[in-house]
């Protein structure tokens, strides 16, 4: 599943949803990418990130089905976040779920 956010993002929830009840599953990978507070060499309080809610998700979407087919996975989470978003919190969460580690 692949998708858009407004809303802050909890990873650590995030994840433990993921990866509830699977018991076949060998290995659950995540990443999280952090809002920074330096960029550039430049002070950031706050960013706003733009999307395009049909497009953006279509082309999660067909990169998600682009693991799939290439890589031997049995699920997968995307999501980005847009809008207002403050340092340190989560822009992208991802998680894989694959049968062997």
């Amino acid at each position: 599943m692949a998708r858009l956010d407004l809303q802050p993002l909890d990873a650590a929830a995030l994840l433990a949803e993921f990866s509830r009840g699977r018991t076949t599953t060998g290995a659950v990978v995540s990443f999280s990418g952090l809002a920074r507070d330096r960029t550039d060499g430049l002070d950031v309080r706050r960013l706003t990130l733009d999307a395009f809610p049909g497009f953006t998700e279509k082309v999660m979407a067909e990169m998600e089905a682009e693991t799939r087919a290439r890589f031997d996975v049995q699920d997968v989470l995307a999501i980005h976040r847009w809008g207002p978003i403050e340092t340190g919190e989560v822009i992208v969460f991802v998680a894989v779920a694959a049968e062997h580690r």
